[in-house]
């Protein structure tokens, strides 16, 4: 005969502190991605500046006009410059969005822990913060040297490219720091 052994249930209290910071913090996540869908314009003027900024200093390509209004301006030699609008589909206002969106689900759906989800999602943004300005900058740099010709090309393919793989970047990193890519290493069964 074997035994049979009967483990003691968890008492339903213990939960609740745990679920209420699960919570909390997956509100938490919810407001921040409401405040961040209120500030979209704000967001679209500081990555304008921040190209800006780029040119300016580092490559000195930038007009001798000032960003504003989401436009930063490109020098095209000949006292001639050019303002490109960070728009909508331009800014990473969406891919954020989703970051915070996924980091909800992962929070209130799995048992991972929730400073390695806010970290998670933290390390995806700013990587893709960091993607999505040096392709403004790439766009402002290539415009500068190729006039609008560059700009039609840099914008609508190489832009685009880039968004795509400054994504799968993010989600990569996202996944990397959430623990959800290891080596799989397995003891000899005995």
């Amino acid at each position: 005969m074997s035994a049979i052994s009967v483990e003691p249930a968890t008492a339903p209290w213990t939960r609740w502190p745990v679920l209420a910071v699960r919570l909390a913090i997956a509100a938490g996540l919810g407001l921040a991605a409401a405040v961040l869908w209120r500030l979209r314009m704000e967001v679209r003027e500081v990555e304008a500046r921040l190209a800006d900024h780029v040119l300016r200093h580092w490559f000195d390509r930038a007009s001798p006009l000032s960003s504003a209004d989401g436009v930063f301006y490109v020098d095209l030699g000949d006292f001639r410059s050019i303002g490109l609008e960070v728009t909508g589909e331009c800014t990473s206002t969406p891919v954020l969005l989703v970051i915070l969106a996924f980091s909800i689900v992962v929070l209130l759906g799995t048992r991972i822990g929730w400073l390695r989800v806010l970290c998670a999602a933290l390390a995806a943004a700013a990587t893709f913060g960091v993607v999505n300005l040096a392709r403004l900058t790439g766009i402002g740099m290539v415009t500068a040297i190729y006039d609008l010709a560059g700009y039609e090309w840099s914008h609508q393919w190489a832009g685009t490219f880039v968004t795509i793989i400054g994504a799968m970047i993010a989600a990569i990193v996202y996944l990397v720091v959430l623990g959800g890519v290891r080596g799989r290493h397995r003891k000899a069964d005995r």
